[in-house]
């Protein structure tokens, strides 16, 4: 009963911690910017970062 437990846990994948604190910075930054609450010119610097 406990072998079948091991291998179930075991097959589970494991996600690497930063792509969770990626996901987390980047779903945080899109509700803030749904909510309105970033400033326009760090909207225009982060256009400009990424264009280059």
């Amino acid at each position: 009963m406990l072998d079948s437990a091991r291998n179930r846990v075991e097959a589970l994948p494991r996600v690497p911690a930063h792509l969770l604190l990626s996901a987390g910075t980047l779903s945080s930054f899109a509700w803030l910017l749904l909510q309105n609450r970033i400033h326009p010119v760090v909207i225009y610097l982060l256009q400009v970062y990424l264009t280059f």
